[in-house]
């Protein structure tokens, strides 16, 4: 059900928090400073990060009144509103008095929309002050024209949790937060980006299976659990992915969803949504095992997280004392489905398992392939990593769509083009032994499959044989 280890987090506000202190984020259970772990491969090391990313809007609307309703914006957000005069009939005098205030209340806001601290931005200060001022947010008159020349503002900040990041991998980073910064004026918005890091040691889960693909399995994947450890606590609304998720769509989209009282919204993976009954078996053997009928199972790989009610519900204790009593399947996964009963279904074309896809029976592939018409975020799941050769003898349209997509994002991505363009050479170099191994693969089915074949042929055309070799097997005739 998992991909590898990782996720990311998007969340956009209209609200402006309270700034956390630093010591809000700190906890013993988390180091505060990067390990100067070299990874084995800078891919093979980030497939296990954790990313979470937050977004601050800063909205400037034109011509409409604006909506600041809480629900739909969540975390770490500052609006920058002009106040613009509100009564067109008043007189000149007035009117100018308006209009000089007006200035004047902007200009405070925009110098008071500063970044409010997370654990380790990416620059490497622990925190940005912001200034004393306090924004007043009032609303536009719908019926006055806002300056044309004024643009909307977004702030998105990533969060990478992992247990360790090589030297050359920070670097990169803080390479892609420059270039995501200089390229970031659009016609009607301006975004903005900064790239946390946060390294987190494995000590509390070394009781725990570990998770993920064959090579790159680890601890990280429990991480998640942690996030209001790790985050600042004037979060309010995250967006967690999984290092393998290809990400297709605007993600702000998503946080128009209204989470309401529910925890969190997410995907099964599936084509819909997956009711399913689980018993889980306790370590201690007095105990009963946990039966739980779940309504919506979902994949913890994908989730839109109301962090209000994650922490009123303390979700992360329920789920650690969850993981402590009873053996799981799907690692923390198991443990927040079993903790989160009620949780909101996001369609299919969220979070889609591709390697399921991959082995579904030709009739669940055309139902399949709805969904990928219209698809907005790609779990490459189990062994169907975009970055492998497990594509190679894939079908053209899955290939183009999953494998060559991420390829042409990644080639792309600012402070990482040699890293890519190394791997891209090494998957190329090592097609050759990869099609050997997959045709050996192949070639040792089919000979199972003629072996079996042929037993059943002796059998039908010599039954007296077949009954002979049977007594003389049951009672070990020679």
């Amino acid at each position: 059900m998992h991909g590898g280890g990782g996720g990311e987090c998007y969340t956009i506000n209209e609200k402006r928090p309270n700034i956390a202190n630093k010591s809000e984020c700190d906890n013993s259970n988390i180091e505060s400073k990067s390990q100067n772990t070299e990874s084995k491969g800078d891919l093979n090391q980030d497939s296990k990060n954790n990313f979470n990313i937050e977004s601050n809007q800063a909205s400037i609307e034109s011509n409409k009144p604006l909506s600041l309703d809480s629900n739909n914006f969540n975390i770490e957000s500052k609006n920058l509103v002009l106040n613009e005069a509100k009564n067109l009939a008043k007189n000149k005098k007035d009117s100018i008095e308006s209009k000089s205030q007006d200035s004047k209340d902007s200009k405070n806001c925009i110098e008071s929309n500063t970044l409010s601290p997370a654990h380790h931005p990416i620059n490497g200060k622990d925190s940005i002050e912001s200034t004393n001022q306090t924004p007043t947010t009032k609303k536009i008159d719908s019926n006055i024209e806002s300056n044309t020349n004024t643009k909307q503002i977004e702030h998105f900040h990533f969060h990478i949790i992992s247990d360790g990041l090589s030297q050359s991998n920070l670097q990169n980073l803080k390479i892609l937060e420059s270039s995501l910064n200089k390229n970031s004026e659009y016609s009607k918005i301006t975004l903005q980006s900064t790239i946390h890091t946060h390294i987190i040691s494995t000590n509390e889960f070394d009781n725990q299976a570990k998770w993920g693909f064959e090579a790159t399995q680890s601890h990280s994947a429990y991480f998640r659990l942690l996030i209001d450890r790790i985050l600042p606590k004037n979060i309010e609304k995250i967006l967690y992915l999984d290092t393998d998720m290809l990400v297709l769509c605007d993600v702000r989209e998503l946080f128009r969803l209204d989470l309401k009282d529910k925890i969190l919204a997410s995907s099964s993976g599936y084509i819909t949504p997956t009711p399913s009954f689980r018993e889980f078996q306790p370590f201690d053997k007095t105990k009963e095992p946990l039966k739980i009928m779940m309504k919506n199972s979902f994949c913890s790989g994908l989730m839109l997280i109301n962090m209000k009610e994650w922490r009123e519900q303390n979700i992360e204790s329920k789920a650690l004392d969850f993981l402590r009593d009873y053996k799981s399947e799907f690692a923390d996964q198991d443990a927040l489905n079993a903790v989160i009963l009620d949780s909101i279904s996001l369609k299919g074309s969220y979070g889609i398992l591709i390697y399921q896809y991959i082995l579904a029976s030709k009739q669940k592939q055309k139902e399949y392939e709805q969904i990928l018409n219209n698809i907005k975020i790609i779990h490459c799941n189990g062994p169907a990593k975009a970055w492998s050769n497990f594509f190679y003898f894939a079908d053209s349209n899955i290939k183009h769509l999953v494998c060559d997509t991420w390829w042409e994002i990644a080639l792309g991505t600012s402070g990482f083009e040699e890293v890519f363009k190394d791997l891209h050479k090494k998957l190329q170099a090592d097609a050759l032994s990869y099609c050997v191994k997959y045709l050996r693969n192949d070639m040792e089915s089919i000979n199972v499959k003629i072996e079996s074949l042929q037993r059943k042929v002796f059998r039908i055309s010599y039954p007296h044989k077949a009954f002979r070799n049977f007594l003389r097997r049951i009672f070990n005739i020679t």
